[in-house]
This record gives structure tokens, C-alpha cells and sequence, in this order.
């Protein structure tokens, strides 16, 4: 495969910024060793996202908000227009992006063949390093605890059709704390009822998948 051109940053984003927009709001220009997308807004998810490498971000146009869990307390980190900031990796993160804004991450190819152990076993064994999307209770986050009210895990090969901004079937996303909404929120009783379905929504909508460039499309003109 030949090298392809540079792609004039600037003037890609003026001639294709209907992509960048709801309900797909963004796109993925190269995928191979590193996944380098541009993403846009506004955006609402309710899941955090644990990725054991590292995210680059890097805000072109406006601001952005990194909801993350850190040294088990929640944070907000403010990534400010201009700003880049590398997020570590298991370092569970919800991204909130705002209407005409503009930014850049970049992932790496997750790791085959790490050694580990799958649960309920006691011999290591080569594993593929997995992805998790986690979704905490809004109840007992506002008490300053993590409780975990559901959480997938999976291997992530296809950035597309793996991380979907979740579409929640019309239920209120969040509450005033950003956090997830009452639909959402931890109740022993019924949480294994409610939540899933939000989950299952990650894997079956169609809508919010993050677009794939077809070969030499928009990479062919330095122009384009």
C-alpha cells in the first residue's frame, strides 16, 4: 500500500463538517496501528469507557468535558480549545462534547496474546486485552461511592461498530450531575431490569456508528 497524502487539516474540516454533527458526529480518518478520529457535537452518554492503553485527545475548536474516575473519586477534567491531554490507561472516562465543537483522539491497536487469567481460572494463559464500558449509579455517585450499576466487557477490533455512543430509546440520559439518569440508577431490586437495555442499545443501533473512510475516499486530494 502506498503512502497517502497529507490531508490539509483546516480545510477538511470546512468541506466536511456535516459529518461531525448528531446523530454520527464523527469520523474515523485512519485506522490502523492507531485509530485517529475526529469527533464533533454535541453528544450524550450515559457509560464510561475503560480502555487499558492510552487516549490522546486534542481540542481543535472549542471545549470539551472528560468525565473520569480517578483514585476512586469523580473528576472532571476540562480540556479547553487549544488544550491536548493523554489519558492514562484503566482509567474509566465519559466524554461530553458540545455543539460545534471539534476534536481529535487517537487510540492504539488493542494488544493479542497479554498474559492473564480468565475468571475462575487459575492458570495464566495469552488473553486479548478487553475493552469495558461501565454505567454507575447517579444515586450513590452524588454520595461520593461507585457503584457499578451494569458493565460489558469485549475485545475491541472495530472502533465502528464496538464504541456506538449509546442511544438510550428516547429515556432521559442524564441528571443535573451529568450523571445517569433515575432509569439508570442503582435499586437492588430492579437495576438488572433497567439498565441493560441501555446497554443492549451500544450494540444494536445503527445510527451513532462512527464512519469508516471507503479505500481512498477523502484521502486521495491533500485538497479534500
Amino acid at each position: 500500500m502506498g503512502l497517502l497524502p497529507p490531508i490539509n487539516f483546516p480545510k477538511w474540516i470546512s468541506e466536511n463538517a456535516h459529518l461531525l454533527k448528531p446523530p454520527v458526529s464523527n469520523f474515523c480518518l485512519y485506522n490502523s496501528d492507531y485509530s485517529i478520529m475526529v469527533v464533533g457535537g454535541p453528544n450524550a452518554r450515559t457509560d464510561y469507557h475503560v480502555n487499558q492503553t492510552e487516549e490522546w485527545f486534542f481540542q481543535q475548536k472549542g471545549d470539551m468535558l472528560l468525565k473520569v474516575v480517578d483514585d476512586g473519586e469523580f473528576k472532571d477534567v476540562w480540556i479547553r480549545e487549544g488544550d491536548m491531554f493523554l489519558l492514562p490507561g484503566n482509567v474509566p472516562h465519559n466524554p461530553v462534547r458540545y455543539e460545534n465543537t471539534i476534536g481529535i483522539v487517537v487510540e492504539r491497536k488493542r494488544p493479542e496474546g497479554v498474559l492473564g487469567k480468565h475468571r475462575n481460572c487459575k492458570r495464566e494463559r495469552k488473553l486479548n486485552q478487553t475493552d469495558e464500558l461501565r454505567w454507575y449509579c447517579s444515586q450513590c455517585a452524588g454520595e461520593g461511592a461507585q457503584q457499578i450499576v451494569h458493565s460489558e466487557t469485549f475485545y475491541c477490533t472495530d472502533l465502528g461498530s464496538q464504541l456506538k455512543p449509546p442511544n438510550d430509546n428516547g429515556k432521559p440520559k442524564t441528571d443535573a450531575g451529568g450523571r445517569a439518569s433515575p432509569d439508570f440508577r442503582h435499586e437492588c431490586a430492579r437495576r438488572a431490569r433497567a439498565v441493560p437495555e441501555a446497554a443492549a442499545a451500544v450494540r444494536e443501533s445503527g445510527a451513532d456508528r462512527v464512519q469508516e473512510p471507503a479505500a481512498g475516499a477523502a484521502l486521495q486530494d491533500p485538497a479534500v
